[in-house]
């Protein structure tokens, strides 16, 4: 007998009861998320859909490189470069104020008498007798030094004038840089000779002729060569007239440079004593604190070309003391302004001090009458040193100490 069916059934639901079972019919698949369209076709926010802009394609950037170490100061060295430029500075203050000239001055005329000369001097009264003591003993000075010692300031004060036209006179209205004015004025009658000089081929052999003509001779003769003490050959100079010293510094590669540089070396030694001054307040800070200052090699190097624009202009005032450039007794033979040739006299002068005994200029060296003085020895120095120290201001730590 057949079951009971419900009538009220739907056909839909009796023909599913009804229905083969379909074995690859798989109910997990076949589940289909009702809002996923409606998800899809949602409205923007705020009323009706706006069009979406193109979003940008990412780029992808190059992250850096993460060191593995850090830097930190080296304090020692930091210290040094501070008082080496606190030193520098005080030969600049020191020239300013006058103290010590001896020991910081830019030049030295030294006293060239022989010691075997230098003997105390009877002081005698207004009517020429001389003075005794209360023992009855004469009173005598001892020998007074007659060195001139050549400041920094002078030329400072002279550039200051000459560049920028800045008046650099005293109460009296005289000139506070007679030295660097007396220079320039020796030197800058060379640049006219060279204006009207210029474009003028010299034919070969026109300086000897010159020098023939104001010996009296038609040709130039070779100069006598006499033997020094020390076995080194001597040339003397010519005399020179003005047309000969024109040719001369026609001639004179090195002149011009040589004007330059005595003119505008101020200049550079004012703006190292500024730079000195950075450097010595940077490495006072270097010595507190964590931060990490750099710019030591800059600064030092700024430093040792106002050094060496000093060296090259107390070079080119003992030539110009010298008479320079002149012509030898050959004819031939030119001295620059600038003659490498003394650099050693030139800066070991000032130790040197006179003689003992006179010299005989026919078969001794003579010594300068002009040298370095201690406290160009000091400027040329010192920024060296410092640039050097400036390689070593900093030292790198890995981070791998904080490891153990």
């Amino acid at each position: 007998m057949p079951a009971p069916t419900n009538r009220a059934q739907k056909p839909a639901q009796r023909r599913m009861n009804n229905a083969m079972p379909n074995p690859a019919y798989n109910p997990r698949r076949a589940q289909v998320n009702p809002y996923a369209g409606a998800r899809q076709q949602r409205p923007a926010q705020g009323g009706s859909a706006k069009k979406s802009k193109k979003q940008p394609i990412p780029v992808k950037k190059n992250r850096r490189r993460e060191r593995d170490y850090f830097f930190i100061m080296r304090r020692g060295v930091c210290a040094l470069m501070m008082i080496l430029s606190l030193l520098w500075i005080a030969v600049i203050a020191l020239n300013y104020l006058a103290i010590l000239p001896e020991y910081t001055s830019f030049l030295i005329e030294p006293d060239l008498t022989p010691m075997d000369e230098r003997l105390p001097v009877e002081v005698l009264d207004e009517e020429g007798n001389p003075v005794v003591d209360e023992e009855g003993n004469p009173v005598v000075n001892e020998y007074e030094d007659k060195s001139t010692y050549i400041s920094f300031i002078d030329p400072i004060f002279g550039a200051l004038n000459k560049v920028f036209g800045v008046a650099m006179t005293d109460e009296n209205g005289a000139s506070k840089s007679p030295f660097y004015d007396g220079v320039i004025e020796d030197l800058v009658p060379a640049e006219t000779a060279d204006a009207e000089n210029k474009g003028e081929e010299k034919p070969e052999g026109e300086a000897s002729k010159i020098i023939a003509e104001a010996a009296g001779e038609e040709d130039a003769e070779e100069g006598e060569v006499n033997d020094g003490e020390e076995g080194e050959s001597i040339s003397k100079p010519i005399e020179m007239t003005d047309e000969l010293k024109a040719q001369a510094r026609a001639e004179d590669t090195r002149y011009s440079l040589a004007t330059m540089v005595f003119e505008y070396f101020p200049i550079l030694l004012a703006v190292g004593a500024v730079f000195a001054l950075v450097i010595f307040l940077i490495s006072l800070f270097s010595l507190f604190g964590r931060r990490i200052y750099r710019g030591f090699f800059w600064l030092s190097l700024i430093m040792v070309i106002a050094g060496v624009a000093a060296f090259f202009a107390g070079m080119v005032a003992m030539g110009n003391n010298l008479g320079a450039p002149y012509y030898l007794e050959d004819g031939v033979t030119l001295v620059s302004i600038i003659d490498f040739t003394q650099v050693t006299y030139f800066l070991t002068g000032a130790f040197t001090g006179a003689p003992e005994t006179a010299l005989d200029p026919t078969v001794s060296v003579m010594p300068l009458e002009m040298v370095a003085g201690y406290g160009l020895l000091i400027v040329v120095a010192l920024p060296i040193i410092m640039l050097i120290l400036s390689l070593f201001t900093k030292r790198k730590v890995p981070y791998s100490i904080f490891d153990k």
